[in-house]
């Protein structure tokens, strides 16, 4: 793929490292530019200071904070009805019952095309944000609280 052309960015909350550092590669690949979070917390917070810029939220439902990733997905949409968001998660399906329309469930593990097909599906007919502050196409943006 030409990744001269961004695709959309996307805010990752999610606290393993290891899929914190995946997302934002198979992302890339796609032309997807990348912000990530280690907690929902984070996640929150960075959407309160640059929504304009976010045209996605994935958010694992575990992230080792004091909102878990559905009331964060709840609280993103109570304040920003238009964001899609994709809620994953390896504790079953019954955290996805009593979602919002706009947040998909993805259970863990996923694959990479279905990640890739979901978000295709949820931002086709979005706007792209506005990116002013965010690094070039490619790079993935992480945000850690010490």
């Amino acid at each position: 793929m030409d990744n001269s052309k961004t695709q959309g960015t996307i805010l990752i909350a999610e606290d393993d490292p290891v899929l914190r550092d995946i997302i934002p590669d198979i992302l890339a690949y796609d032309g997807y530019r990348c912000v990530t979070c280690k907690t929902a917390d984070d996640a929150l917070l960075y959407l309160l200071q640059h929504r304009a810029q976010i045209d996605l939220l994935i958010t694992d439902y575990q992230t080792g904070s004091q909102l878990n990733g559905a009331e964060l997905a709840s609280l993103a949409v109570s304040r920003w009805p238009e964001l899609p968001i994709i809620l994953t998660s390896s504790h079953g399906s019954d955290i996805a019952k009593g979602l919002f329309a706009q947040v998909r469930y993805l259970p863990k593990p996923w694959r990479a095309d279905e990640l890739l097909v979901l978000i295709g599906q949820l931002l086709q007919a979005l706007p792209l944000a506005t990116r002013d502050e965010l690094p070039p196409t490619g790079l993935a943006h992480s945000i850690t609280r010490s």
